[in-house]
């Protein structure tokens, strides 16, 4: 039986998952719409800051960190979602997640099961 307020908690949660599908690796079109520019706008920020010679790190990591944030984001809505019981997850889990997930998609890559339209 549903609670009251518990619809606006899944609707939540859900557009939590969704804003972490648009900054994961999973949609073939988030890199060019979302990820790189969030990415060259950090690069930019920090080479203004701390000198030109860091764009191409911040770049990096910044685009790093959009893809790991929208793992991230949907793996622990989708816990919530599916009413998992809580633990406590430690970074070395998340971390090892994360890497699953991308060597998921990088084995799926590769074996041509998935593939961008541009190519």
């Amino acid at each position: 039986m549903a609670r009251p307020g518990d619809h606006l908690w899944r609707l939540a949660w859900g557009g939590l998952f969704a804003l972490g599908f648009v900054l994961s690796p999973i949609s073939w079109w988030n890199d060019a719409l979302v990820n790189l520019p969030i990415a060259c706008l950090a690069g930019q920020l920090l080479a203004a800051i701390f000198g030109r010679s860091l764009f191409l790190g911040a770049f990096i990591g910044a685009y790093w960190a959009t893809n790991l944030a929208g793992l991230l984001l949907m793996h622990l809505s989708a816990r919530k979602l599916l009413r998992k019981p809580e633990r406590a997850l430690s970074l070395w889990r998340f971390f090892l997640i994360s890497l699953i997930y991308t060597l998921a998609i990088i084995v799926l890559a590769q074996f041509e099961w998935i593939q961008s339209p541009l190519s």
